[in-house]
């Protein structure tokens, strides 16, 4: 096989991952919640932050959904001397069912991109499929892979939190 051609399908638990040639990965699952729920699991700056990253990390989150808004987020809990965050802009916003940012690691130049397409399967059932294009390198894009794999694991993780927390709101 050709690093231009699709890899095999990585699953882990619940989340597939694959990339596509030297530059994309595609992560897909299904969460068992609405896709209201999942889109402001993914637009709302508290309930992102219960499962993007490890809740070790003290994860500090800026968001401004819409066209043109930015995106932070930065994890505030590492140890002295190390930093993680990732910034951008969000290009395109349709509420319930696709958002697309840049996406530019701290101290980094390098920029990508991300869109996220939410899928109703059923009422209470929805399917998540995150594109991460335009890595810079084939470490860079399976350094995304295995990122997006443990954080969709986490949303699966907290669905039913969510939801029960986004009931009360």
């Amino acid at each position: 096989m050709t690093a231009a051609e699709n890899s095999e399908p990585v699953t882990n638990d619940r989340v597939h991952t694959l990339t596509v040639g030297d530059d994309v990965v595609v992560a897909t699952m299904t969460v068992d919640a609405p896709r209201s729920v999942v889109f402001t699991a993914f637009t709302d700056p508290a309930v992102l932050a219960q499962w993007f990253w490890p809740q070790r990390f003290g994860t500090r989150i800026e968001l401004d959904p819409r066209p043109g808004g930015a995106f932070s987020i930065r994890a505030d809990g590492l140890g002295a001397g190390q930093e993680m965050g990732v910034s951008g802009t969000y290009q395109d916003v349709e509420s319930p069912g696709r958002l697309a940012m840049s996406w530019q690691w701290s101290g980094e130049s390098a920029v990508s991109h991300v869109a996220i397409e939410l899928s109703e399967v059923r009422e209470t059932r929805t399917e998540v499929v995150v594109t991460h294009s335009a890595n810079p390198s084939t470490a860079d894009r399976d350094g995304h892979l295995q990122g997006w794999r443990d954080c969709l694991g986490r949303l699966i993780e907290a669905s039913g939190t969510l939801r029960l927390a986004l009931r009360g709101q």
